[in-house]
């Protein structure tokens, strides 16, 4: 894993259906645990409005979209250019998943050119942190006493999940590998705790 290079990424999006949109993205290329070089974040102008529901968690508006946002296909064009191709993951890896591939297609980036999806952090907090009174990353940043808060703010729930992982779950996690990391994060939660190292 120490030496793996891969992106953590985080969204926020109009609502959370099929047909919703990303408006903001943050990545963080990481070495192994641990951040390598500062995050980057866009903002994106959606063809589709805000929802009123996802407005109210995380405060950005249609007009500061209009103001502040990057065309589509312009933005992911520049996200895939900083990706460039690392495997990336999510604290949610199959929301971020199912929003970014949509969005992908939409565009029509092909699907040669888009990074494998591989970690999920929120997997691994379960995995990891079983003693969590709940697995919202608002939940664990307290349970863990984290210094980064999420904000529901791509910038800011990427810092608070790099920090996780690099001070609380690498610790836990031991010398595996990045191919068993990726693996525990996609089979049945009791199975990938029978394989944890003990």
């Amino acid at each position: 894993m120490k030496r793996t290079e891969w992106v953590l990424i985080d969204t926020e999006t109009t609502g959370i259906q099929s047909y919703d949109w990303v408006i903001e993205v943050c990545v963080q290329q990481m070495l192994g645990w641990s951040p390598k070089g500062p995050s980057r974040s866009w903002l994106i102008r959606a063809p589709r409005a805000v929802g009123s529901q996802a407005f109210r968690v995380h405060r950005i508006s249609d007009a500061y979209l209009d103001r502040h946002g990057d065309e589509p296909a312009e933005a992911h064009a520049d996200i895939l250019d900083f990706i460039d191709g690392r495997p990336f993951g999510a604290f949610n890896l199959p929301f971020d998943r199912r929003m970014l591939h949509s969005d992908w297609d939409r565009v029509g980036v092909a699907k040669r050119l888009r990074p494998p999806a591989a970690l999920c952090a929120l997997r691994l907090a379960r995995l990891f942190v079983p003693d969590s009174p709940g697995y919202k990353l608002s939940h664990l940043a307290n349970h863990l006493r984290l210094k980064s808060k999420p904000k529901h703010r791509a910038k800011h729930d990427v810092k608070a999940t790099v920090e996780m992982l690099s001070r609380c779950i690498s610790s836990k996690a031991g010398e595996i590998s990045f191919k068993e990391v990726k693996s525990l994060c996609s089979m049945p939660i009791n199975k990938a705790r029978n394989l944890l190292p003990s």
